[in-house]
C-alpha cells in the first residue's frame, strides 16, 4: 500500500477562513490524484470516509482529503455547526484543488465527494474548475422525503466524465429520479447502484471497511475504463 508518510496541512483563504487537509501520497501513484471531500454532518473521521480514503490508497491513488472551513472550526471548538453557504464551500473546494495541483503539478484531479462534498465538487466543475472527472458517492439529489426539490439544475453544464455511486435505499436520492436527471448530464455519466445500501452505504452483513473497499474497486475500474493507461 502507501509507504510514504502523510502530512497535516492548513490553509487560509483571503477571507481569513482556515481549513485543514491531509495529504496521502502513494509511491507508485496513478496519473490522476484524488481530492476527497466529506459530507455535511461529519468530516473525514466518519467511518465510511476514513475507510474509503485508505481503500483509495490501496488502489494506488494519491489522496488529498480536506475539511471545509465550518467543519475545521467545528472539530476544533467541539460544537456542532451547520454547513457554510454554497459560495464559501466552493471557495474552500477550489482552494483545495489548487493546493493539490501544486502537490502534483500537471496532473488533473478526480473530485471525489461524499454527499454534500460531491455536490460542491460538481458545482465548481460546472463553473470551470480544472478536474479530470467526478465521483459522486451518495449524491444528495433531494432532501429526505422532498423528492420534488432536486439538486440537478447544473448537470447540463458538466462535461467531465462522472461516476455516480448510489445505494438502492438512499433516502436522499430516489434512483428513478437520478436516472432521469442524468439524461441531462452534459458529459458521459455512469451510475452504479449498490444493492441494499443506504445514504451512508450501510448494508446488512457488510462491514464499513468492506463497503468502502467495494466503492474503491468501482472507482478504480471506472478510471481504468475511462482513461486506459
Amino acid at each position: 500500500m502507501n509507504s510514504e508518510p502523510t502530512f497535516n496541512l492548513e490553509f487560509e483563504l483571503e477571507s481569513g477562513a482556515r481549513f485543514e487537509a491531509r495529504w496521502r501520497p502513494h509511491a507508485t501513484a496513478r496519473p490522476r490524484p484524488v481530492l476527497l471531500a466529506h459530507g455535511a454532518g461529519a468530516g473525514h473521521a466518519h467511518p465510511l470516509l476514513a475507510a474509503l480514503e485508505l481503500a483509495l490508497a490501496t488502489q494506488r491513488f494519491d489522496v488529498l482529503s480536506f475539511h471545509y472551513a465550518y467543519m475545521t472550526r467545528m472539530l476544533r471548538e467541539g460544537r456542532r455547526r451547520p454547513p457554510d453557504p454554497m459560495e464559501r464551500l466552493e471557495a474552500v473546494h477550489d482552494r483545495a484543488l489548487e493546493e493539490l495541483s501544486k502537490l502534483r503539478p500537471g496532473r488533473r484531479a478526480l473530485l471525489i465527494g461524499k454527499s454534500m462534498g460531491g455536490r460542491v465538487g460538481s458545482h465548481i466543475a460546472a463553473k470551470g474548475a480544472s478536474a479530470a472527472g467526478l465521483v459522486l458517492v451518495g449524491y444528495p439529489l433531494h432532501p429526505a422525503k422532498v423528492p420534488q426539490k432536486q439538486r440537478s439544475e447544473h448537470f447540463r453544464a458538466l462535461v467531465q466524465p462522472a461516476l455516480f455511486l448510489s445505494g438502492t435505499r438512499d433516502a436522499l436520492c430516489e434512483l428513478p429520479l437520478l436516472r432521469r436527471a442524468l439524461a441531462s448530464y452534459g458529459g458521459p455519466a455512469t451510475l452504479v447502484e449498490i444493492e441494499g445500501a443506504d445514504h451512508d452505504f450501510a448494508q446488512r452483513s457488510v462491514s464499513c471497511d468492506a463497503a468502502a473497499a467495494a466503492l474503491a474497486r468501482h472507482i478504480s475500474a471506472w478510471v481504468d475504463t475511462t482513461w486506459p493507461e
